[in-house]
């Protein structure tokens, strides 16, 4: 998830700096907004207590509300209201499933962050810590809707034949480049920078258990940003922050980066090993026992999601208009040889602009001309 966070401010601020400049985004760009970034972000990771950064993380919250009505009012309901988007939606595509199941599924999941957030409670008890999670969680799931919903009915595009354009994993970038969208992009940069230091602390806390063999003790969670020491603290943030942007530096591309840390790493987490440990210890005529099994074979299904993309699953390309291209060019009067027909390098890109900001867009574009050969 860091990973992604660095992705994404490479981006945001690349695009901010380009409209400033009026230039356009460029390697230069990212790589200097992200380190100017890291100035500010690091001294808020080096912060011991969560309650410190509590304001900066309300801001956050009001920042992504505001965002959403700009989504709705402004984007989402004048394309409704102004023409008939709807018959350019795709009402189902197993790709698209494939692709954002695992970033849906592990953004509903805290568990990683309940003992931060327990320790921070004024009052520790388990009635609060469910109240807050169940806002928590809910006011996710709202924004996750919304988001998704009114930002495909904003930028969806109709083309010929009733079909609908690709959107772009990362949603910003579909914004056009004017002041109102710099403002979005420096927005969710505030919340990105505000959201890194909260989740470094359980990852911080794991790898100081696994590494030094923390034992808990038994008055409840441990504040184990207090249990660390010091000099130890400031080196496991160094190397974590050091290594997400080392990483962040393969790809460009946050969807990526969240699709599969959500399949991998959050179905693990967040699924696979709660629902294991978990089913030994309840009796088979147990009705929990149910609800875990159910667990468990929802995170290995989302588990497995990232095989579909090695495989071919999420190839946008349809026999029909390959086999239909691949007529054209035999038949006898419709092209003549050496001298293309036209209609088809058009409709050739028709098809290859779905594709061509996927992972495995080459793998399909190659394919495509090996059929039509």
């Amino acid at each position: 998830m860091l990973v992604g966070f660095n992705v994404s401010i490479s981006d945001m601020g690349s695009d901010v700096l380009a409209t400033i400049f009026e230039t356009k985004p460029t390697i230069f760009y990212r790589r200097l907004f992200l380190i100017g970034t890291l100035c500010v972000v690091l001294p808020l990771c080096l912060l011991r207590r969560v309650e410190l950064i509590s304001l900066a993380s309300s801001v956050a919250v009001l920042i992504y509300l505001i965002f959403l009505m700009h989504l709705v009012f402004v984007c989402g309901l004048p394309k409704l209201f102004a023409g008939n988007p709807l018959k350019h939606v795709r009402w189902w595509r197993i790709d698209g499933l494939v692709h954002c199941l695992p970033v849906i599924a592990s953004s509903l999941c805290c568990q990683v962050q309940v003992h931060v957030i327990y320790n921070s409670l004024q009052e520790q008890t388990h009635g609060n810590m469910r109240k807050a999670l169940t806002y928590a969680v809910s006011f996710v799931i709202s924004a996750y809707a919304l988001a998704g919903l009114f930002g495909y009915l904003a930028f969806i595009e109709g083309e010929e034949g009733g079909e609908s354009s690709a959107l772009a994993g990362n949603m910003l970038t579909m914004y056009p480049e004017n002041f109102v969208s710099a403002l979005v992009r420096i927005g969710f940069l505030y919340t990105v920078t505000a959201s890194f230091p909260l989740m470094l602390f359980p990852l911080r806390s794991a790898l100081n258990s696994l590494l030094f063999e923390e034992i808990a003790g038994d008055l409840g969670p441990i504040n184990s940003v207090k249990e660390v020491p010091v000099r130890r603290f400031r080196l496991m943030t160094l190397l974590v922050i050091l290594l997400s942007i080392v990483v962040s530096q393969c790809t460009d591309k946050v969807e990526v980066i969240l699709s599969y840390t959500g399949s991998l790493a959050g179905a693990i987490i967040c699924y696979i090993l709660p629902a294991c440990v978990y089913l030994p210890t309840v009796s088979i005529s147990s009705p929990n026992r149910l609800l875990a099994v159910l667990l468990l074979v929802y995170g290995l299904t989302v588990f497995v999601t990232p095989l579909f993309t090695f495989v071919g699953v999420d190839s946008p390309l349809d026999a029909a208009p390959v086999d239909q291209l691949r007529q054209e060019f035999a038949a006898p009067g419709g092209l003549h040889p050496g001298v293309p027909d036209p209609a088809v390098p058009h409709r050739l890109l028709q098809i290859q602009r779905p594709v061509s900001n996927h992972p495995s867009a080459s793998r399909n574009v190659s394919y495509l001309h090996r059929v039509l050969q």
